[in-house]
């Protein structure tokens, strides 16, 4: 009787167990997209039946970040419980800066009502995740010229990233390190061991053995991970290296805008100067002549036989005086220009002289537009003339290449010296890149031809229309 009722009872087990336990299953599991951009929200829903809970995992892929809705990042390669619901929904940002296509493999494990993780129930979503196009947001430069012994820092702004990198280019005669006096830092390849953040800057001192400052490009890299970076989507920035050797100064040209003018006319000094920082100038002192700064150069009273300024003027300028002519006879106004010494002060043993005629008052002067009277340095190309009869000055060769920011070349050279003399480009560096000086000049001559204005495109390059009209010349 015993065993009849022990078997009973385990039967009865049995029956009590199978009524209450049941193997979980997912009936869908679906994705929003099964392609993406990079940081677009991923959403996967399912719904199941007999389950008391869902694990999901995500897999790792190089340079994916994986993100849940409130930013937190999820663990990839790890099975986590989601809730006991047998519906539910979670969203993911999958964030790809590897710089290539990224496939993430989503896993949902059922759970069966007894707690049991029901394995072969699994089922599986795929989404194809495109690279970040833009992993730097910003890559700037606190310079666009270095100095001699003080760094140049190099900022820069990651989205997402883990760190970055730099690389600069080799060129001969340049060297860097990060730190005053420091040993040399590779070029052409990672320059640091070690990543940089994600976000951040770099201290960079540089070294330049040339006569004279050569241009440079720096490029920051993001990091993907496992010490490799994406040089994809890196971001390149041009930048002079200040030469620093200390040469003799050399004044490539001075002239006036015109020969001959009537008293109480403005006349334009326009010189180029190398291996100095600034200029000064100087009249002789002639009876019957007095001279002031234009008022758009400040408009002073200009003592002869003194300088024109307490400070100095740039390296490569214009500035515009006011003679006046009390006397009833022409005479000539004797200008010089000076260049500054390293130490200070000007040297005024090396200076250039030219010569302006000054017609009395009420007598007219008619300009032609040439003037031959400059003083200039045979190894320049300038030609400092200014044309004021509204004829440009044709520039010295024909442009064949499309010229933008950042580009290095005997063209931007001829380029720079046609918009120098023709009033475009009063700074006057003549340094064959294309920076952002050039690119206004260019603007300003695309204005007054009609060929561009802000907001259109080419505005600032040199495109086919304006390449055709500079041709045309």
């Amino acid at each position: 009787m015993y065993k009849k009722l022990f078997i009973f009872s385990f039967f009865l087990f049995i029956f009590s167990y199978s009524s209450v336990f049941a193997i979980g299953t997912i009936s869908s599991f679906t994705v929003s997209n099964t392609t993406a951009f990079s940081s677009q929200l991923i959403s996967l829903s399912w719904n199941g039946a007999d389950v008391s809970g869902y694990s999901l995992s995500v897999s790792c892929a190089s340079g994916v970040k994986v993100k849940k809705e409130d930013g937190s990042l999820y663990p990839c390669d790890t099975k986590l419980a989601t809730s006991g619901s047998s519906a539910d929904s979670i969203g993911f940002y999958l964030v790809n800066i590897s710089g290539s296509i990224k496939n993430i493999n989503f896993k949902l494990y059922p759970n069966s009502t007894d707690g049991s993780e029901n394995t072969a129930g699994v089922q599986s979503q795929s989404v194809t995740i495109s690279p970040s196009a833009y992993p730097l947001s910003s890559v700037t430069v606190s310079a666009t010229t270095t100095t001699s012994g003080a760094p140049l820092t190099v900022n820069w702004t990651g989205v997402d990233l883990d760190g970055a990198n730099i690389i600069l280019t080799c060129t001969d005669g340049v060297s860097f390190s990060s730190t005053s006096g420091g040993a040399s830092l590779p070029c052409g390849t990672l320059a640091f061991t070690d990543k940089l953040a994600g976000s951040g800057s770099a201290s960079l001192y540089f070294k330049n053995t040339n006569n004279d400052n050569t241009t440079v490009s720096l490029r920051v890299l993001p990091y993907i991970g496992d010490g490799t970076y994406d040089s994809t989507h890196s971001t390149t920035v041009y930048f002079d290296v200040a030469s620093d050797k200390v040469l003799p100064f050399q004044i490539l040209s001075f002239s006036p805008s015109q020969p001959k003018i009537a008293s109480g006319d403005t006349l334009t000094l326009i010189w180029s100067t190398k291996y100095t920082n600034g200029v000064n100038l100087k009249a002789d002192c002639t009876d019957g002549l007095s001279f002031s700064l234009s008022t758009t150069s400040g408009g002073q009273t200009i003592n002869c036989g003194a300088l024109f300024t307490d400070t100095y003027f740039g390296p490569n300028s214009s500035t515009g005086i006011i003679i006046n002519n009390s006397s009833k006879e022409t005479k000539t106004a004797y200008i010089s220009l000076l260049a500054q010494l390293p130490g200070g002060g000007f040297d005024g043993i090396n200076y250039r002289k030219i010569f302006v005629q000054v017609a009395p008052k009420g007598e007219t002067v008619i300009f032609n537009g040439t003037t031959n009277n400059s003083v200039s340095n045979q190894t320049t190309s300038i030609n400092s003339s200014v044309s004021n009869s509204g004829k440009l000055i044709s520039p010295r060769k024909k442009f064949t290449k499309i010229l933008v920011f950042g580009v290095k070349s005997d063209d931007v050279s001829a380029l720079q010296e046609f918009l120098y003399k023709n009033g475009y480009y009063p700074e006057g560096f003549i340094t064959g890149y294309m920076g952002s000086l050039t690119t206004k000049a260019v603007k300003k001559f695309q204005e007054a031809m009609g060929i561009a204005k802000p907001g259109q495109a080419g505005y600032g390059n040199v495109g086919p229309a304006t390449r055709a009209k500079l041709n045309s010349l």
